[in-house]
């Protein structure tokens, strides 16, 4: 009969092999992750882009790396991040967008309840329209 130890070193060397396999195929763990191409991303519900977009919004604004916003395609979070503009006249800058079906001129802010020039002085460079 012969001895284990013969058998030992082979064993580990298959073992080993196919770790190194199964790590240069990409083998993370045995969980199958969703994919994450452009396709899922379509595929959001707006409830969902809308808190994708909030959190993006919320990260830029902590990191201090603030972008122009779209009044157009702002969300009230992206709104609230600019100097002056709280959740109510986020709101307000909102419901007068879909009133009056989308800006066409910055200074149509003025026309926001809520909205003084002081307000606008301090957004104007802020803001754009697309």
């Amino acid at each position: 009969m012969p001895s284990r130890s013969k058998y030992i070193t082979p064993f580990l060397l298959s073992v080993l092999i196919v770790a190194v396999i199964l790590t240069v195929c990409g083998y993370r763990s045995a969980r199958i992750l969703p994919p994450t191409s452009a396709a899922v991303v379509r595929e959001l519900s707006p409830e969902a882009t809308e808190k994708a977009a909030d959190a993006a919004a919320a990260a830029d604004a902590a990191a201090g790396a603030f972008q122009p916003i779209d009044l157009n395609a702002a969300t009230a979070s992206h709104l609230q991040t600019l100097p002056g503009i709280g959740p109510v006249k986020a709101a307000a800058i909102i419901a007068y967008r879909e009133e009056i079906g989308g800006f066409t001129d910055k200074a149509q802010l003025l026309n926001v309840s809520g909205i003084g020039q002081k307000t606008y002085d301090a957004i104007r460079d802020l803001v754009y329209i697309e």
